[in-house]
């Protein structure tokens, strides 16, 4: 299970509170390294821990309390949290991203299929299909209205004027 933990540690590393199975915990010894390392860092720190008081890797913060005017803290207070905890939920969060994220991929997959299909290809399909009409004798073939603007409106404008040439 994912609990996040805070342990109240007296000036000599002793549990005082602990809402986890408090009955196990409570009036004993923290663990000797760990409560050193502690003693001896900055006032505040966050780190991660190959192995808590439940057996799992954690992430954790801790801070030192101090009465006005002492220099030694009265009180530690630490914080913890499992890895697979943090990482179960960022990896949630990152697979529901990933959802959206392959949802508008391919709806911009569509929209780009269908204005290039629109703009593209169905024009091409009309110069195509005029021609083999010209070429069965059609000549009274037009497609300058139907294909208009950029490279493909230009040339069935010059398709359309080669077919008035050739009526002619």
């Amino acid at each position: 299970e994912g609990r996040k933990v805070y342990l109240l540690l007296d000036h000599a590393g002793v549990i005082l509170a602990r809402p986890v199975q408090p009955e196990l915990f409570v009036g004993k010894h923290y663990d000797e390294e760990q409560f050193r390392k502690m003693q001896q860092g900055p006032d505040e720190a966050t780190g991660l821990i190959d192995k808590g008081l439940d057996g799992r890797k954690r992430y954790f913060a801790y801070t030192k309390l101090r009465l006005e005017g002492e220099d030694e803290p009265y009180m530690y207070v630490r914080a913890s949290i499992p890895v697979e905890s943090v990482l179960s939920a960022a990896n949630e969060r990152l697979l529901a991203n990933l959802g959206v994220l392959t949802l508008f991929f391919l709806l911009s997959l569509l929209v780009a299929w269908f204005i290039g299909k629109r703009s593209i290809l169905d024009r091409v399909a009309l110069l195509e299909a005029a021609s083999h009409r010209m070429a069965g004798g059609d000549l009274q073939v037009r497609v300058a209205e139907s294909v208009k603007g950029g490279e493909l409106g230009s040339l069935g404008q010059t398709f359309d004027h080669m077919a008035i040439q050739l009526k002619e």
